[in-house]
C-alpha cells in the first residue's frame, strides 16, 4: 500500500465517526438554556460544514493526480483542523450548561 493510500484510509476511517459525534451533540440542543441555544445550533451547523468541506477535500484528495496529492491533502488537513476546532469550540462552550 502506498503512502497516499495508507493516508486517504486513515482520513476516510477518522471523518467516518464525525456525523455520529455531530449528532451526538446536537441531540442535547434541548438541554441548553434557551437563552443560548440559538449559539449552541450554530455551532452545529458550523461543524455540519466544516465536516462537509473536509469530506469534499477527501474526494479531491482522491481524484488528485500525483503530482496535486501534497496541495490536496495540505488542503485536506486544513479542513480536518478547521472541523476539530469547531468541535473543541462547541465542547468548550457548552461543556456542563444545562437548563
Amino acid at each position: 500500500m502506498s503512502e497516499h493510500e495508507a493516508y486517504q484510509l486513515k482520513m476516510e476511517a477518522m471523518l467516518a465517526e464525525w456525523p455520529h459525534r455531530i449528532e451526538l451533540m446536537a441531540e442535547r440542543t434541548p438541554t441548553i438554556v434557551p437563552a443560548k441555544r440559538p449559539v449552541y445550533e450554530g455551532l452545529i451547523t458550523l461543524m455540519r460544514e466544516k465536516y462537509q468541506e473536509a469530506v469534499r477535500r477527501l474526494s479531491e484528495y482522491r481524484a488528485a493526480a500525483e503530482t496535486a496529492w501534497p496541495d490536496a491533502r495540505k488542503n485536506l488537513e486544513r479542513a480536518w483542523s478547521d472541523l476539530a476546532n469547531a468541535y473543541e469550540k462547541a465542547l468548550c462552550q457548552f461543556e456542563g450548561v444545562k437548563n
